[in-house]
């Protein structure tokens, strides 16, 4: 697909490496650990998949990060608001998109799990011009803090 679209190695100014991952933890190293958990994103495909005999099982995951006694989240895309209930839990930060799931109970859920911080990503175009709202709705929630992503951002932990 890379090359497809043209974005050869050598145009890259890191290296890119591809690795299978598995439920549970994949990565660890002196610093910190990598856990997938198994999402519901692509789940209306597993007909079409298995139907077509297709050997890539489209599976999706949420990211759980521990490292210095936090937690990090990162949702990908999730297919129902479920796949973050257990994971979020007491989460430092969390990175979720909002284009799969109803923002209202998402952030309700937010709350709910204790989560300290959240960054909002893959904002549906017709909500990207209602931020201001979104932030007020989730004031009038309960939740003080959401940001939105954008490109360059730096997060210090």
């Amino acid at each position: 697909f890379l090359n497809l679209i043209y974005l050869f190695p050598e145009k890259l100014s890191f290296d890119l490496y591809f690795h299978s991952m598995n439920p549970g933890l994949f990565f660890e190293d002196s610093d910190l650990k990598v856990f997938g958990y198994p999402n519901k994103h692509l789940i209306d495909n597993k007909e079409l998949i298995e139907k077509k005999g297709i050997s890539n099982k489209m599976e999706s995951f949420c990211l759980e990060i521990k490292f210095d006694d936090k937690r990090i989240v990162y949702s990908g895309d999730v297919g129902v608001l479920e796949d973050l209930e257990m994971i979020s839990r007491d989460a430092d930060f969390l990175l979720t998109e909002c284009m799969h799931i109803n923002l209202d109970e998402l952030i309700k859920l937010i709350i709910k799990n204790k989560v300290k911080k959240v960054i909002f990503t893959h904002i549906p175009p017709e909500m990207e011009k209602e931020k201001d709202e979104i932030v007020r709705k989730a004031k009038e929630l309960g939740f003080s803090n959401p940001k939105f992503a954008f490109d360059g951002m730096i997060i210090e932990f």
